[in-house]
């Protein structure tokens, strides 16, 4: 079997995952339930079905302030009544950097991207060797997370702890 080329890996776009910035202080822990999740940018939540994600942090305020990102799985049992069972993939803490959007973009000319990430307590390891990548340059350049989504039909997006004024994130299933 040969190595596919880049352009033969599916991918998507980043998207903001949230319309606008959030600014909540505590983390919400989803739990199991009958009702599947509802992709959307009000609730933060994305359709999986790549084998990878891609992640950004970007907000407002200063350099060097900080918001920490759970990342949820949600994946269901096949029965006429599933229940949707959420995971946590993985906590992450960004760090603004200096570096800003641009005028009308994604990313406002106002608000700062995170050059700084950092795995916190929940960061899995699958068979001893841990499968996320994180690019943390911390020189005011763009910092990612790459994450696996090991087969969750739905991703779910919660910042919190929230020193910015406000922060959101890029996402992107590849």
């Amino acid at each position: 079997m040969s190595t596919p080329t880049y352009s033969e890996i599916p991918k998507s776009p980043l998207k903001a995952i949230f319309a606008t910035n959030q600014t909540v202080d505590a983390a919400s822990n989803p739990v199991a339930t009958s009702t599947a999740p509802t992709p959307s940018t009000t609730t933060g939540v994305i359709t999986g079905g790549g084998s990878m994600l891609k992640v950004i942090g970007f907000g407002t305020d200063a350099a060097n302030e900080t918001f920490s990102c759970n990342i949820w799985g949600w994946s269901r049992t096949p029965s006429a009544t599933p229940i949707w069972i959420p995971t946590r993939l993985m906590t992450a803490t960004f760090t603004l950097g200096t570096q800003t959007g641009a005028a009308g973009a994604d990313i406002l000319d106002t608000e700062l991207i995170a050059d700084t990430v950092v795995a916190g307590a929940f960061q899995p390891t699958f068979g001893g060797d841990n499968w996320i990548g994180l690019l943390s340059p911390a020189d005011n350049t763009t910092a990612m997370i790459l994450l696996p989504t090991i087969g969750t039909e739905y991703i779910e997006f919660d910042v919190f702890d929230v020193s910015t004024a406000s922060c959101n994130v890029l996402a992107g299933v590849i």
